[in-house]
């Protein structure tokens, strides 16, 4: 043992001592002369590899190692407290029908037995440091033989949707583990993206080069093959895009929008699955989006076309050509301030264009040049705080950036490099501050962002 504490009697008389109580000045009875000598190595033993802070660190001494191994137990205890959803007795209606008004002492008790914070973290965002840190325990191993193509958190929970590879799979994710609630073969068919519904009741996955469709059913837990959209005769569908959460005059169901065949976007009722609106650009769309808050939706193509469309009437509002460096990869639009969009390019830039009532910008207002290989991935924090985007075609190639000073966190991934080997997709939780990168290799790496938690 590498410590031994004294023994005390507890409140309820067992002698079990609450480690996170104890003193941390609290003397040591014994002391082992041998631990002085005694090293550990985070690298050459893989189940440690989760107790690292940096990239870089390996060898721990015994007080360290003690004490990294202490943080991490809490860090469980802390992750289950907050998963406690039961209510506390006086939440509770009294036994003839009618709230009560009275606190028991025990109640006040009960609120204190967690050492979760009893508020999220205050302030805005720091500029220039993220406090992040890697989820070991959660490090994702899919199977997949080929790179993850999408990874997207539940909208409510903590549950993350990953596919590739013929397979799509939904885990609920911990500071410590990954449980696998589901995984879906799809013989003959390989993903290439999926998303979460409007209302989050069913998964839509799209494949190469095909317009047939997989619906994963959350509560069933079953899937259902869609050869094409109903009364329509598409050659591929891609880019499924969930519109708003909020309920539309158009579809209260909500609307799911898919990239067709020759510049076509073809908008669809999220229950029904049936097409309401179709648009057309002059060349295949690269990027859809839609406006948080209104019936409002906006695609760009391949020559540069960026076009703002009324769902609701079906008219272009706007339609400008777009000046950024090299073809469109992809397209996001802030779920806070809608009044600037996103435009990965094939040079390895991220374009902020800026939207108003009279339109659509022409030129970017920024341009993020951190990257050298063209944008795979681009997308916001739910908060709107800040903004990441990446590059399948470098190690090491993800950025995130304080989206207030559009300026890059120079502390990541540079202490995280070797958990982003050549990202393929990335996506933020609602709640938590979770990161997601799903790899070329197929493993999915956790990050959790203390800002947010």
């Amino acid at each position: 043992a590498l410590a031994v504490m004294t023994e005390e009697k507890s409140s309820d008389g067992t002698g079990a001592v609450d480690v996170e109580s104890a003193p941390k000045g609290v003397k040591r009875v014994w002391h082992d002369p041998a631990d002085d000598d005694f090293s550990v190595s985070l690298r050459k033993h893989g189940p440690l590899h989760k107790l690292r802070k940096t990239d870089h660190e390996d060898i721990l001494s015994a007080a360290e190692y003690q004490e990294r191994l202490r943080e991490s137990f809490m860090e469980a205890r802390r992750s289950r407290a907050h998963t406690i959803t039961d209510a506390p007795a006086w939440l509770e209606e009294g036994s003839e029908g009618e709230a009560s008004d009275s606190v028991s002492e025990q109640d006040h008790k009960d609120v204190l037995k967690t050492d979760m914070k009893l508020t999220a973290q205050s302030g805005s965002l720091p500029k220039t440091e993220l406090d992040i840190v890697h989820y070991g325990g959660t490090r994702i191993s899919t199977g997949f033989t080929r790179p993850v193509k999408y990874t997207q958190f539940h909208p409510t929970s903590d549950f993350l949707a990953v596919g590739g590879d013929k397979v799509m799979q939904l885990y609920q994710v911990g500071p410590t583990s990954a449980a696998k609630m589901a995984s879906h073969v799809f013989p003959s068919f390989a993903v290439t993206d999926g998303c979460f519904l409007p209302d989050a009741s069913e998964i839509v996955v799209t494949g190469w080069n095909t317009s047939t469709t997989w619906w994963y059913n959350l509560e069933a837990n079953s899937v259902q093959q869609q050869r094409s959209l109903p009364g329509r005769r598409e050659s591929v569908l891609e880019l499924p895009t969930a519109g708003p959460s909020k309920t539309s005059p158009l579809r209260p169901s909500g609307v799911l929008a898919f990239s067709g065949a020759n510049g076509y976007t073809l908008v669809t009722d999220a229950r029904t699955r049936d097409v309401v609106r179709s648009f057309k650009n002059n060349a295949t769309v690269r990027g859809i989006a839609f406006h948080p808050d209104q019936e409002v939706m906006y695609t760009i193509d391949d020559d540069g076309g960026l076009y703002e469309w009324d769902v609701q009437s079906g008219r272009c509002k706007c339609r400008v050509q777009s000046a950024i460096g090299g073809k469109p990869t992809s397209l996001c639009l802030s779920p806070v301030d809608p009044r600037r969009l996103l435009i990965g390019t094939s040079a390895g830039t991220v374009d902020i264009v800026p939207i108003s009532e009279k339109g659509i910008g022409r030129a970017p207002i920024k341009t993020m040049m951190n990257l050298t290989t063209p944008i795979s991935s681009v997308a916001f924090h739910p908060s709107g705080e800040l903004f990441g985007y990446s590059s399948k075609e470098s190690k090491g190639a993800l950025r995130l950036v304080h989206a207030g000073s559009t300026t890059a966190f120079a502390n990541f991934p540079e202490n995280y490099k070797s958990f982003v080997p050549k990202p393929t997709s990335l996506a933020f939780s609602r709640q938590g501050g979770l990161l997601a990168v799903g790899g070329a290799s197929g493993m999915v790496h956790c990050f959790k962002m203390r800002h947010f938690a």
